[in-house]
């Protein structure tokens, strides 16, 4: 039982900034067992604390917090008078010595400080109490040596290292080497191993972000069993199994939600102002990952075993060493076959990602990028999502503008079918602007005044009333005499039709067809477009992705001129000629 004969009330100040903190100084101290610092020409070379009889500590704890949706908020936290002990320890076995002092965290910011500790050894362990409300009720601590450090951050990070190094330390293992290779194994038993021990620094913003996501794992586990286990190895690989399947499948489930979310590009993200969102997801997925590799014993992915595939997880997932880099990809969907390129247009020179794939012994070579290409009669448009309304409208010309000489970007170009089957106005039907303008009168403005320049009525009255007969007959003696249509698309290549399509998506069935930094399963790179729940904010997937297709035969009322897909394995085509604006993937010749 702990004897509380000396509480220090010192004017704590803990911050609670994210992050790991410490000033180390590597200079020679004391072995381990001495209860003196060193005298003489070493002096100046110790650490913090030079007298051990009026000692100070400062530092702070850490809060941990998580986003949901873009929103961020605190799941281990501390609040003005958390608690916060300060236990020494015997300087040969790191048991505790009886002698504790407490405090308090001073500020919102979580700092805490002690001064005027008299110890006996150089060795104490700092212990931090969360709030009552905290998702994670556990204390975290830190097992530091004042000599060399007096300025620390505890986290749970520092919790599991403790028990480590202790561990070594009765083994026989010196301080300082027990020390770090404590902290080197609970990195690399998170899968951080490209991070330097600097989770206990102070300053080191950097370290906030896995020690967010490794505060998750603490919520997954019976501490006492995990604690115990690395102990005793280092590993997280020796915990029974119900602890190993928690870890592996809450690992699993963060790199399926949150992966799913990076399907969606940077560019989108940054264009409704939630970069910061953006970037913690790719952070927790790439966390989540390195975690996974950790758990089934892979190490790091080096050149050593570069393109090298390990099923995890019952065979639920594959891991691949690419580019120094561990990817991921779902045994649940079918995995395809196919080869990339790339072609340039010669027209503006743009180059495209292509990629084949063969079908029943035919190569079919399609771009894997989106077109992004106007030349001044056939318009390109581009996809503008704004923070206040994230949405693409693709059945009329809502959040689009003009694309600039320069091109659209990420998304590439949004072309009405007129644009991007290169009509001319001989297929407009006869006086379509001037009924049209009248049913937008009457049937949306009422009887105020109608505004004839904007893009709602000058861009698509004009251009999407399309006489369906004479297009479809054009479209089928054209593609009689040349084997295909080939609309805005470059020389060699065409705008598909609808068995092209459908022979693309039939052989996609069953695949990922999006395109997250971490996989690219099928190769057809689709980039989705978020979509906004009115209701609850919710930041989703919009599955309606239209791209352009050659017009079909007029019977049956076939007149098909997009194509569109919920995924490969649920496509469908839309039909009639309306309004639309759809995305080019135009395909080889």
């Amino acid at each position: 039982m702990f004897s509380w004969n000396k509480i220090i009330l010192g004017c704590a100040a803990v911050m609670l900034v994210f992050g790991a903190c410490s000033n180390e100084d590597a200079s020679a101290v004391a072995p381990v067992g001495a209860q003196k610092v060193e005298s003489g020409e070493n002096a100046a070379k110790v650490g913090a604390v030079e007298d051990l009889s009026n000692a100070h500590i400062e530092g702070r704890a850490v809060n941990l917090s998580d986003m949901d949706n873009g929103q961020k908020f605190e799941y281990h936290s501390y609040e003005m008078a958390s608690k916060v002990r300060v236990y020494e320890l015997d300087s040969v076995t790191l048991d505790t010595t009886g002698t504790i002092w407490r405090g308090f965290v001073f500020d919102t910011n979580g700092n805490f400080r002690f001064d005027s500790l008299s110890l006996n050894s150089p060795f104490v362990m700092i212990e931090t109490e969360p709030t009552k409300s905290s998702h994670l009720q556990i204390s975290p601590r830190l097992i530091v040596d004042v000599r060399k450090t007096n300025s620390v951050c505890v986290n749970m990070l520092t919790y599991l290292e403790s028990f480590r190094l202790r561990h070594l330390v009765q083994t026989g293992v010196p301080f300082d080497s027990a020390k770090a290779m404590a902290q080197r194994e609970v990195l690399d038993a998170f899968g951080l191993y490209d991070e330097s021990p600097d989770y206990e620094k102070k300053d080191n913003e950097h370290a906030q972000d896995y020690l967010n996501f490794t505060g998750f794992f603490f919520k997954n586990i019976f501490m006492d069993s995990v604690a115990e286990s690395f102990s005793q190895s280092g590993l997280l690989r020796g915990l029974d199994s119900w602890s190993m399947q928690s870890l592996i499948s809450w690992a699993s489930n963060t790199v399926e939600a949150n992966g799913n979310s990076l399907e969606i590009p940077y560019e989108y993200y940054e264009a409704i102002g939630r970069t910061d969102y953006y970037q913690h997801l790719y952070k927790q997925v790439n966390f989540a990952i390195n975690f996974l590799s950790a758990l089934h014993g892979l190490g790091k992915c080096t050149a050593n075993i570069e393109g090298t595939d390990y099923e995890i997880s019952d065979g639920y997932f594959t891991l691949r060493c690419s580019d120094n880099q561990w990817k991921i990809s779902w045994n649940g969907f079918k995995k395809i076959d196919y080869s990339v390129g790339t072609m340039t247009d010669n027209r503006d020179r743009k180059t495209y990602r292509t990629v084949t794939y063969n079908i029943e012994g035919t190569p079919l070579t399609v771009m894997a990028e989106n077109l992004d290409f106007g030349d001044g009669t056939h318009k390109e448009w581009c996809f503008e999502a704004k923070p206040e309304d994230p949405n693409l409208y693709a059945l009329e010309l809502r959040n689009v503008r003009p694309a600039e000489s320069s091109g659209c970007g990420t998304y590439g170009g949004l072309y009405r079918a007129f644009d991007a089957l290169s009509l001319d106005t001989t297929f407009l039907v006869e006086n379509a602007f001037d009924t049209c303008v009248a049913n937008y009168q009457k049937y949306w403005q009422g009887d105020g005044p109608v505004v004839i320049d904007s893009n709602e009525l000058r861009e698509t009255c004009y251009y999407v009333y399309l006489d369906e007969t004479k297009i479809t007959k054009w479209a089928d003696s054209v593609e009689t005499a040349n084997g295909h249509i080939q609309g805005i698309c470059p020389d060699g290549w065409h705008i598909p039709s609808v068995n092209e399509w459908k022979t693309l998506w039939s052989h996609l069935n069953g695949s990922n067809i999006g395109e997250s930094p971490f996989w690219d399963p099928s190769g057809f790179a689709l980039k989705y477009v978020g979509q906004k729940e009115e209701r609850d904010d919710y930041l989703g997937i919009d599955n309606e992705i239209y791209f352009a297709t050659k017009p079909g035969s007029i019977s049956e009322y076939d007149n098909w001129l997009w194509s569109w897909t919920y995924h490969a394995g649920s496509a469908d085509y839309g039909y009639g000629i309306a309004v639309v604006t759809s995305f080019v993937r135009c395909m080889k010749n």
